[in-house]
């Protein structure tokens, strides 16, 4: 269950031929973001989610503070709210209107949840879970898949 405000938040989706990464926004700070790679199979490569320790100021040029990496400031209260969430339910909407056969992935240990949970994680939100496979990455706990 997302437990926030989803009208206090924002998403900003950027995307070119081969890849593709999406912001979640509170305000002018950007509080999280999950990346990823488009191929010409029509599948989807989920690199990375996250959400920040620390808000991060976008200011006007978003792209290029972005890239420049800006300081980051202090926003306590982030992470446990259900962002993540709503960057995994915009990321699988997202694929769906990109005309995508599948979305798949690496779970990989994260430092806040124990490795079980990140995995049942996934499959509440309907990824399909198997053992790591060649073409995950090295030290993955879990391959995940979403079919659509």
């Amino acid at each position: 269950m997302i437990q926030c405000n989803l009208t206090e938040y924002q998403l900003e989706i950027y995307n070119d031929a081969s890849s593709f990464y999406i912001l979640l926004k509170h305000k002018i700070y950007c509080v999280g973001k999950v990346e990823g790679e488009l191929n010409r199979s029509h599948q989807m490569c989920l690199t990375k989610i996250e959400i920040f320790e620390k808000a991060v100021y976008t200011g006007h040029n978003l792209l290029t503070k972005i890239l420049q990496k800006p300081p980051a400031i202090f926003a306590p209260g982030y992470r446990g709210r259900g962002l993540a969430s709503i960057l995994l339910i915009a990321l699988i909407e997202f694929a769906y209107e990109q005309r995508v056969n599948y979305i798949w992935g690496s779970v990989k240990s994260s430092g806040g949840l124990d490795d079980a949970s990140l995995v049942t994680w996934f499959q509440r939100y309907g990824f399909q879970t198997s053992e790591p496979t060649e073409k995950n990455l090295p030290g993955a706990i879990a391959h995940i898949q979403f079919d659509f």
